[in-house]
C-alpha cells in the first residue's frame, strides 16, 4: 500500500498530527512495592506537566486497589498486581492491573476530576490505558515474564528479582530511553553530568557541593523555581539532563522559560534524546502558562546550533557577561 498517496478514509490526518505536535514526555515514578488485599502491588506515579502525585494520592490509590483486589480470587488472581496513580492533564486516573490464571491479566480503570481522589469511579466499558499508562504496563509485562515466568530459583527469589529494580526507582518503563523529572537520588549523577557539561563548554567546574545546592533548589523549598529533567537509559544510567526556570523579559513585559542547561554525553547524541529533552522543557513551559523558551549556546558549538536550527528556533547575536559581586 502506497501511504504517500490517498490514505484510507478512517485515517484522521489532522487529529493525528495535532496529537503528535502536543505529545510530550510524562515522568513515571516507582513508589515501591506494597501489600493490598493480600496482593503484592508495585506502585507507580504518572505525572502530567505541572501535576504531582502526592503521598495522599498514592494512599488513596492503594485504598481503591485494595477494594478491587479484595475480589481477586473470584477472578483467578495470582496475587501480583501493578497500581498506576496518574495525575493527568484532564483528570485523575487509577489503574489496577493484576496477573490472573491462564497467562491472562485483569485491568480496572478508575477516573475522576483533578484533585478529588474520593470521587474516582470505574471508567466506562472499553476504556483502555493511554500511551503513558500503556508504557508502564508494557514494562511490567516484560518484568513479569522475565523474572516470574522465565526466572530461576525459588518463588521468593523470583519475586525479589521482580520487585528489586522497581524499589531502587531505576527500572525503565520500556526498552527505550526515558526522559523524566530528576529525583533527589539522581542529584549526584546530575552533578557529574554538569561537570562533563562544563568541561565540554570549556568552563570552570561546578562546586563540589553541587548535589546539595541542587537539592535545596529543587526539593527543599516550598515553591521551587528550578526544574530538572534527566535522560535515562533502560539500564538506569543517566546520560543527559536539562534545567529550566521562569524568567522575565523587560522589553516584552512578560515571563518566559529560560533553559539554563541541556547536555547529552558523547555517544548518546543523534538518537532522539535531545528532542525528548526539548519536548519535556516545552511541556514545562506550557504547564506554567508560558509561550516561549529561551536559551544560549557557545558560538563555536556547531552541532548544537544545527540541532536548534532544525527545531525552528531563532538565534540572536549577543555576548553573555558575568560579574562577581563583592560581599
Amino acid at each position: 500500500m502506497d501511504l504517500h498517496g490517498e490514505l484510507p478514509a478512517a485515517v484522521d490526518t489532522e487529529a493525528l498530527l495535532a496529537l503528535a505536535d502536543s505529545h510530550h514526555a510524562r515522568p513515571a515514578r516507582p513508589l515501591g512495592t506494597r501489600e493490598a488485599a493480600g496482593h503484592l502491588v508495585k506502585v507507580y506515579a504518572l505525572e502530567a506537566p505541572g501535576r504531582t502525585v502526592s503521598d495522599q494520592d498514592a494512599e488513596a490509590g492503594l485504598r481503591i486497589a485494595a477494594r478491587h483486589l479484595g475480589l481477586g480470587p473470584l477472578r483467578g488472581s495470582l496475587g501480583l498486581a501493578v497500581l498506576i496513580v496518574h495525575a493527568g492533564g484532564d483528570g485523575d486516573y487509577v489503574l489496577v492491573h493484576s496477573w490472573i490464571e491462564g497467562d491472562m491479566a485483569d485491568l480496572a480503570i478508575f477516573v475522576g476530576p483533578v484533585g478529588k481522589p474520593d470521587a474516582l469511579r470505574p471508567g466506562r466499558a472499553g476504556l483502555a490505558p493511554c500511551v503513558w499508562e500503556a508504557a508502564v504496563l508494557a514494562h511490567e509485562r516484560d518484568a513479569y515474564s522475565r523474572h516470574i515466568l522465565d526466572g530461576t530459583g525459588s518463588l521468593a527469589e523470583r519475586l525479589t528479582a521482580w520487585g528489586s529494580g522497581h524499589d531502587r526507582g531505576r527500572r525503565p518503563m520500556s526498552e527505550a530511553p526515558l526522559v523524566r523529572h530528576a529525583e533527589r537520588t539522581d542529584l549526584p549523577a546530575v552533578a557529574e553530568l554538569a561537570a562533563r557539561h562544563a568541561e565540554y563548554e570549556r568552563a570552570a567546574p561546578p562546586p563540589d557541593d553541587l548535589p546539595d545546592r541542587l537539592a535545596a533548589l529543587l526539593f527543599d523549598t516550598p515553591a521551587p523555581r528550578l526544574r530538572c529533567l534527566v535522560a535515562e537509559l533502560p539500564d538506569g544510567e543517566l546520560v543527559g539532563y536539562a534545567t529550566c526556570s521562569p524568567e522575565l523579559s523587560t522589553w516584552e513585559g512578560r515571563e518566559y522559560l529560560h533553559m539554563d542547561c541541556l547536555f547529552l554525553l558523547p555517544g548518546h547524541r543523534g538518537l532522539g534524546l535531545g528532542v525528548q529533552l526539548m519536548d519535556a522543557v516545552s511541556a514545562e513551559a506550557r504547564a506554567l502558562g508560558l509561550d516561549e523558551v529561551q536559551w544560549q549556546t557557545p558560538t563555536w558549538n556547531d552541532g548544537a546550533i544545527r540541532f536548534y536550527d532544525r527545531m525552528g528556533a531563532r538565534a540572536s547575536q549577543k555576548v553573555r557577561y558575568s560579574l562577581p559581586v563583592a560581599p
